[in-house]
């Protein structure tokens, strides 16, 4: 298995319950998984790889852009400010992700 067919198995597994564990809303959660997973398919296709800040950078853009689309449809469904709390999350997710493909978790 390729290095990124590893990391996106265990992103797989794993984002869901660790993104539910540290307290994002579950509405969020889905898009955080699709933008993490864009982020990393999109480093692996260039020829110098995002670093992982320009590669969270993304998964935040995502994150916004699902933030907007939902409180369009309904105002103040969620508060923008959930984003600090995403910040994290997206970091113990790509930790625990690297920690079971034994890749160091920093």
């Amino acid at each position: 298995m390729s290095k990124l067919n590893s990391f996106l198995h265990g992103l797989h597994l794993v984002a869901g319950p660790v993104l539910a564990a540290v307290g994002v809303p579950a509405v969020l959660i889905p898009i955080i998984q699709h933008g993490i997973l864009d982020a990393e398919i999109a480093s692996a296709a260039r020829p110098t790889p995002f670093t992982g800040a320009e590669k969270k950078a993304l998964v935040l853009d995502a994150l916004a852009t699902g933030i907007a689309g939902a409180n369009a449809a309904k105002p103040g469904a969620i508060d923008p400010a959930v984003t600090g709390l995403v910040d994290k999350g997206i970091d113990v997710v790509v930790g625990t992700v690297n920690a079971i493909n034994r890749k160091p978790i920093a």
